[in-house]
């Protein structure tokens, strides 16, 4: 009986190679797309929490949102001199900083008319939500000279009343303070 070790041969040893090293590198490769998959959902993820009220006047809004065309107009078209006779003080945020004098509350929000008021922040943002639907709206106002106005040129709501709404956002949290709301009628 003859018995030999029979040692591996060098095409053998070749092919362990480099099965080994397509091994590795398919690990590296998964392990590589999945951390840099990983990122850009990520980033995406924080784009979509930060609101749309950063863009000024964008109007728009997620995919149940119909466009809006609302203009700043820097306090320009502020209305809360013009109606001497009624009584128009508006509605203040609890604070004072924020007073809506246009559209009083259940007062009517449609096109080619003016959000107006006062207030002592640089920056207001607003919302418009449809009883209906939703938000339909949203968007950030200048303050000039302590008033802010804006004017509606398209709103398309889809029922006939909801909310607005006048907030600041504090610069260091991120978070909405001095919030006016009023209930308006659409036309």
């Amino acid at each position: 009986m003859n018995t030999q070790n029979k040692k591996p041969s060098k095409l053998n040893k070749i092919m362990i190679v480099l099965a080994t090293v397509l091994l590795v590198a398919a690990s590296g490769y998964g392990i590589f797309y999945a951390f840099f998959r990983e990122a850009p959902d990520q980033s995406q993820e924080e784009t979509n929490e930060s609101p749309d009220i950063d863009v000024p006047n964008d109007g728009q809004g997620g995919s149940s949102q119909r466009p809006s065309d609302i203009d700043d107009t820097s306090g320009e078209d502020s209305t809360d001199d013009q109606d001497s006779d009624s009584d128009n003080s508006g509605v203040s945020s609890d604070s004072g900083a924020i007073t809506l004098t246009n559209p009083s509350a259940n007062g009517i929000l449609g096109n080619d008319t003016t959000i107006s008021g006062q207030a002592e922040v640089q920056n207001v943002s607003y919302r418009i939500i449809d009883d209906s639907r939703g938000m339909i709206a949203q968007g950030e106002l200048a303050v000039s000279n302590g008033k802010f106005s804006a004017k509606i040129n398209s709103l398309s709501p889809y029922g006939d009343s909801g909310v607005l709404q006048i907030f600041s956002i504090d610069p260091d949290t991120r978070q909405e303070e001095n919030l006016v709301q009023v209930d308006v009628r659409f036309k």
